[in-house]
């Protein structure tokens, strides 16, 4: 890994990040929070299934490396996750329709290690990254304890400073 893939936190559009079928109780902005596990988590909403759809939209296009990824070695834990770039508007109608950039099939060693690899020729100009949580390991319902974005920003326009012409 270069030493210059970094936390890229800071260029997620934090008020735009959303998160499909979540609890109320524990919203998507607990899985940006690094801190406690056992308080500050997302997780999908047991009156509906245990699917889940997170999109994170970033202030400028990111080239991304892996993600930062906990969750319990239990049932609940992801299984199975598919991602897709540049699909601000995401929602669980797409999905059946459209390819996932990649396809990960997390195992326990990828829970033991936080680190979830991704191909980087794949994601060289990412504006926004959605992660469709298509099963977990049998749990009722699915629990991400945090999620991080290990990168680097694509020099160029801050989307945040960009202004409608008009």
């Amino acid at each position: 890994m270069e030493a210059n893939h970094q936390n890229l936190l800071e260029l997620v559009d934090l008020p735009r990040v959303e998160c499909l079928n979540a609890h109320p109780g524990f919203p998507i902005e607990n899985a940006l929070v690094q801190k406690n596990d056992e308080v500050f988590y997302v997780r999908s909403d047991e009156g509906s299934d245990s699917q889940l759809l997170l999109t994170f939209p970033f202030r400028q296009a990111v080239k991304l490396h892996h993600l930062g990824f906990r969750a319990m070695l239990d049932p609940s834990a992801p299984l199975v996750i598919k991602l897709y770039q540049n699909l601000p508007a995401l929602n669980f109608s797409d999905i059946d329709s459209l390819a996932p950039v990649q396809e990960i099939r997390i195992t326990d060693s990828d829970l033991v290690s936080g680190k979830l690899a991704l191909r980087f020729v794949k994601f060289q100009r990412v504006t926004s990254l959605s992660l469709f949580v298509q099963e977990n390991r049998g749990g009722d319902f699915t629990r991400i304890n945090g999620i991080e974005f290990y990168g680097q920003a694509v020099q160029g326009m801050n989307m945040s400073e960009f202004k409608k012409a008009g």
